[in-house]
């Protein structure tokens, strides 16, 4: 199968333009993203490479409520806000999806399929994507969702450089090094994801029970939140530890 990436880390916010105005004070290069027009949820971006957080929050209370659309995604959003507004779910990357959902469906697992996508960005240009989701959980703990976009990962870097959404951050180099996830079962959730979604066995002394996702450690600690509980953000230079909370969720940043 195709080599997966983490995509993006999902953050449910009351106010994306809070969110995004809090990196933006603590150095990072954060935008407004855009709107999903169909399903009146709108989003903010951080990007570290082509990995991202991005904080998703709702734009036409309605709209979302008359939404027919079958998405983990979106329907959490309705689901978890206003009064939960917490990191909750993964995005994985890949080039090959309908591998992916093959995969799946041979472990038995009830899927979307590939789902084609759209929104519009803040200047107004189409992207499109594909999304695979999956019912259910493990002991609670959401199952990631896969992506996959409609340009290369070089052709998507330089039209995210162009228009703004990918620049330097002032603070200088950072990279998501690790997403912590709450578990009731630590070890028993590692495991399961490693077996059924195939992400190697993580190996760094400093990750303990964690799987590897392409340089990402997905570190799963014990604990009752069943969710990705914190984002870290790593240095290439000395720094000394520093916590950022937006909203309920919380990101620390690290250096080398």
């Amino acid at each position: 199968m195709t080599q997966l990436k983490l995509d993006h880390v999902v953050h449910y916010v009351n106010c994306v333009n809070d969110a995004v105005k809090t990196f933006q004070e603590s150095g990072f290069h954060a935008v407004k993203g855009g709107s999903h027009k169909d399903w009146g949820t709108c989003n903010g971006l951080s990007y570290f490479g082509l990995s991202y957080i991005e904080w998703l929050g709702i734009e036409d209370t309605e709209k979302l409520e008359k939404t027919t659309l079958n998405n983990p995604v979106f329907q959490d959003a309705k689901r978890l806000l206003p009064s939960h507004p917490v990191l909750h779910k993964l995005a994985i990357r890949t080039t090959d999806i309908e591998a992916v959902d093959a995969l799946l469906k041979l472990q038995g697992f009830q899927t979307s399929g590939p789902v084609a996508n759209s929104r519009l960005d803040a200047r107004g240009s189409r992207i499109n994507w594909k999304m695979l989701t999956i019912d259910g959980s493990f002991d609670g703990l959401p199952h990631p969702f896969f992506i996959q976009w409609g340009k290369t990962d070089d052709e998507r870097i330089q039209s995210l450089e162009s228009s703004g959404v990918i620049s330097t951050h002032d603070r200088g180099p950072f990279r998501i090094s690790a997403v912590i996830l709450s578990v009731r079962k630590p070890e028993e959730a590692r495991r399961f994801w490693h077996e059924t979604f195939k992400i190697p066995l993580g190996k760094d002394f400093m990750w303990p029970n964690s799987l590897n996702l392409s340089g990402v450690y997905l570190q799963f600690i014990l604990g009752e939140e069943n969710r990705p509980v914190d984002v870290i953000l790593s240095s290439s230079e000395h720094m000394e530890k520093t916590d950022l909370v937006i909203e309920q969720g919380h990101y620390t940043l690290i250096g080398k």
